[in-house]
């Protein structure tokens, strides 16, 4: 019974500025859901994605000694750090902010200089450490000394693709690379300065490395940073989410005089950022139900006003103050459940559409990453479903106590 008069009362045509709050509400739990659905689905995506790129770039964990002091012997280290069961391959490896320069050869403009990020490394260990290799776009990845002294009269020097857009190079352009460990004072220090043919350009996905990642053999960064030895120590693990907990295991094998970091602690703040971002998302769009709430609060107050009668007139019946309670519960519920029901399809398709065509890009210079990434979880949609038919009940709580605490006599007289 107390489902039928509910269904009686969400259809009814004699209550038309009723039945219009009614209508808004049943609109603002839908757009609530949905949009609820898509941010979370986006935050997720964008944290997943820029994750991914970080991890597939980047070294899961490295090891240095303190003031990057250079590792000399270094293989003796790399051996035991292989030992771990958890790591999958071990790469030494020097780092250098640098600038490159690249001089148009056809026409007469002047030489374009940028900052870049160097990375000396050995390329057939390297590419057991990061998927850079994998993310060729042009050329191929080969840094072999040996290979370019044959087949290049300069040593190869693989680089991003925005990078490679902005100078407008392509694969066998020539560039030069300039370093600070030259000879001198500030006031007349001459760079350290070397002449590269651009072997392959990657693309990460990632904006930031794509413009300032570049990878040259670590014989040539040894001479180039006058470095002997090497400055890092990188691996890799099964698991990316073990990465902290192996770095600071092998750091008491080797010894604390090592410095340790882990791909977490490097991008500690961006991670911080994006789940603080996530928890702003989170607030600001649960007040769009929030508003639907208090919309179906105060329609039933209303309807209740409106019902006083017809109210009176079940309670002299016989029908329980706990019907009454039920009645408008369901009314309350049932607007619920159509408005998150709604939304979930609706939300739910919205990010298939994007995640299937991306049909919206994003700026990669300000968001990291080209494309607005999505991931649905289960979990998420679940949640987003549940807390919105749940806040529903409860906007009908009052308006159903009220309806029963109703006299049946004074109800039925007023007409």
């Amino acid at each position: 019974m107390e489902l039928f008069i509910s269904l009686r009362y969400l259809r009814g045509r004699k209550m038309g500025f009723i039945t219009l709050i009614t209508n808004i509400s049943i609109l603002g739990v839908l757009l609530g859901t949905m949009v609820l659905i898509v941010a979370l689905s986006i935050s997720n995506g964008f944290q997943t994605e820029v994750r991914d790129q970080i991890t597939g770039a980047l070294p899961h964990g490295q090891l240095r000694r303190y003031f990057y002091r250079p590792l000399e012997n270094y293989d003796s280290l790399a051996a035991l750090v292989q030992e771990h069961p958890s790591v999958v391959a071990v790469s030494p490896s020097i780092e250098a902010k640098s600038v490159i320069e690249y001089t148009n050869p056809v026409h007469d403009v002047p030489p374009i200089q940028d900052g870049v990020k160097v990375f000396g490394v050995v390329d057939s260990l390297e590419s057991r450490i990061t998927t850079v290799a994998q993310q060729m776009v042009r050329g191929e990845w080969g840094l072999d000394s040996a290979y370019s002294q044959r087949d290049r009269k300069n040593p190869a020097i693989i680089i991003g693709e925005e990078l490679a857009r902005g100078f407008g190079v392509d694969v066998g352009s020539e560039v030069v690379l300039m370093s600070t460990a030259g000879e001198g004072d500030l006031t007349t220090m001459t760079p350290r300065m070397s002449r590269f043919t651009v072997a392959g350009i990657f693309k990460t996905g990632m904006y930031e490395y794509d413009r300032l990642f570049t990878y040259i053999n670590l014989d040539e960064a040894q001479r180039l940073y006058n470095v002997a030895g090497v400055q890092f120590l990188n691996f890799r693990c099964e698991d990316i989410f073990t990465a902290a907990a192996v770095a600071k295991e092998l750091n008491e094998v080797v010894g604390h005089e090592f410095k340790r970091t882990d791909w977490e602690s490097r991008n500690q703040s961006l991670f911080q950022w994006m789940e603080v971002e996530k928890r702003v998302i989170l607030i600001v769009i649960s007040l769009i139900m929030l508003v639907a709430a208090f919309n179906i609060a105060s329609s039933l107050v209303m309807m209740v006003m409106e019902k006083r009668r017809e109210i009176g007139i079940l309670r002299s019946i016989g029908a329980r103050r706990s019907s009454i309670v039920k009645i408008f519960l369901l009314h309350g519920g049932i607007i619920g459940l159509i408005g998150s029901l709604g939304g979930t399809i609706a939300g739910i398709t919205l990010c298939v559409v994007q995640d299937t065509y991306q049909l919206i890009d994003i700026p990669g210079d300000v968001y990291f990453i080209s494309s607005l990434p999505v991931l649905l979880m289960p979990r998420d949609v679940i949640s987003v479903f549940v807390a919105a038919n749940i806040l529903c009940l409860l906007a009908a709580l009052y308006p159903a106590w009220r309806a029963s605490k109703l006299i049946p006599a004074e109800a039925v007289r007023i007409d």
